[in-house]
């Protein structure tokens, strides 16, 4: 059910990032465009003319010429990067070091959070219910987990548990939930209504992360033409800026 959830959301995710990326890469397209086709011409004709030319446009015209020199580098860089991307993790015994992009956003650690809350709760949740024991419990969560950092403070939690503590103090000394959640935590191990806590604290998480999700779904593209506007611009501005300085722009 979790997993499910999972892709659901990542699904989401991807859904609501197809449209901005699109136009961003669209937008970049049509900078590199005029970097590589249309500055060039333009630097040599204010040269012609003998326009003095600020530093920005200079700064600008050093781009273009950048381009142009390594233009094959630009080209063929998206490529390794998605290569690297799916390639990367399979060359190595450590398949954390190179994740899918997705992670790289904004919005990524807080879902990371809220998803491990919301997975460490429904499957000790369901494992109670079982009646199977706290260290079985949390060993086969360790077993079903590839982050290191994620098996790192299980195993810290499990170590916690077997020195005497219950689950509130060995996941307040692992630091592996919201503190939040231990003082719930806390208040039904007292109570001895483990089980349904955590039932309710992982549909809590659920419904966090579908919120985070449909603000980010509403800000990722205002903010994307924010960029992509600011980015041509700033290159139309530093391109006109030697004509509108000089007296054949009154």
């Amino acid at each position: 059910k979790t997993q499910n959830s999972l892709s659901e959301n990542i699904k989401k995710i991807k859904s609501s990032c197809s449209y901005p990326l699109l136009l961003l890469t669209i937008s970049l397209l049509v900078i590199i465009f005029f970097l590589y086709f249309i500055i060039p011409v333009f630097a040599e004709i204010l040269v012609d003319i003998g326009t003095s030319i600020p530093s920005n446009t200079k700064n600008l015209i050093s781009l273009a010429i950048f381009l142009q020199t390594n233009i094959i580098f630009f080209i063929a860089s998206p490529f390794l990067i998605l290569t690297l991307n799916l390639i990367w993790p399979y060359s190595t015994s450590i398949k954390l070091t190179f994740k899918p992009l997705l992670k790289y956003l904004p919005v990524a650690k807080r879902f990371r959070k809220l998803y491990f809350n919301q997975y460490f709760c429904e499957t000790l949740a369901i494992l109670i219910k079982s009646e199977l024991d706290i260290i079985k419990s949390l060993n086969f969560m360790l077993d079903n987990t590839s982050c290191l950092i994620t098996k790192r403070k299980l195993s810290q939690t499990k170590s916690a548990i077997k020195k005497g503590n219950n689950i509130a103090k060995a996941c307040k000394k692992s630091s592996i939930l919201h503190p939040n959640i231990i003082i719930q935590l806390e208040v039904a191990e007292q109570a001895n209504n483990l089980a349904p806590t955590l039932e309710n604290l992982a549909e809590n998480s659920d419904k966090e992360i579908a919120e985070l999700i449909n603000r980010y779904r509403l800000l990722i593209e205002p903010c994307i033409i924010i960029i992509v506007g600011m980015i041509i611009g700033f290159v139309i501005y530093n391109l006109y800026l030697p004509i509108l300085e000089t007296p054949l722009a009154i």
